[in-house]
């Protein structure tokens, strides 16, 4: 990013800022495996077209794409622009992004062995959000431990689902089905974090603002 660019950015979201926003990990499951085997023009060309749909789906529910990362990205929904229903946009996303890979596989003819699984973290929270870096290279991130519990559920999200934390599943629970899969020991906490795997949304259910249960219709919002 140019330092224009960032000081946009920082314009739009403030420097140095605490706010809650709602965190998304999504990387390619084994792919260090799967490169092995492929051809390297063919690795970069279905890597490419990965990313490129995963793009698009983190832009079309107004997630803002934070890093690309070897086989991953980091989104963040609530920065630099706040909606009422971050948290059930990052979710409907992650859901998305499962379809666009498996869609992706088919649409190759990819073999079993080949086929590309992503797997994707979600956690809300407080973070610190602002540019960090030098004069000549700087970036827009979040800072906290928000981020590091969306990365750590990411990890631990079997390939072709999404793991939520507890935080993101009360905003979200009247409008996903999911499977309580406990509490959960990520690496670098003390303490355990109950997580969800979301199967899918339930049918007919409502947008909701704030925490589950509390109907509304969806109203997004520039940040104050």
């Amino acid at each position: 990013m140019t330092i224009s660019a960032a000081d946009d950015r920082a314009r739009g979201a403030g420097v140095s800022e605490r706010r809650p926003i709602t965190v998304l990990f999504a990387d390619i499951a084994g792919s260090t495996s799967i490169a092995e085997r492929l051809d390297p023009e063919d690795w970069t060309i279905l890597v490419g077209e990965a990313f490129q749909r995963m793009n698009r789906t983190i832009e079309r529910y107004g997630g803002n794409i934070a890093r690309l990362m070897g086989d991953g990205v980091l989104a963040f929904f609530g920065a630099p622009t706040a909606h009422e229903d971050d948290p059930e946009r990052a979710v409907r996303c992650g859901l998305d992004l499962v379809r666009a890979i498996d869609e992706l596989d088919a649409s190759n003819h990819i073999s079993e062995a080949d086929k590309l699984r992503v797997r994707v973290g979600i956690n809300t929270g407080p973070v610190v959000v602002g540019v960090v870096g030098t004069e000549t290279a700087s970036e827009y991130t979040a800072m906290g431990d928000t981020v590091n519990v969306a990365a750590r559920m990411q990890a631990s999200a079997r390939p072709g689902s999404v793991l939520i934390t507890a935080a993101t599943h009360r905003f979200v629970s009247g409008l996903v089905e999911a499977v309580d899969v406990g509490q959960l020991e990520l690496k670098g906490k003390s303490a355990t974090v109950r997580a969800y795997e979301i199967t899918s949304l339930k049918e007919g259910a409502v947008r909701t603002r704030g925490l589950a249960g509390v109907s509304s219709p969806m109203v997004g919002r520039d940040s104050q």
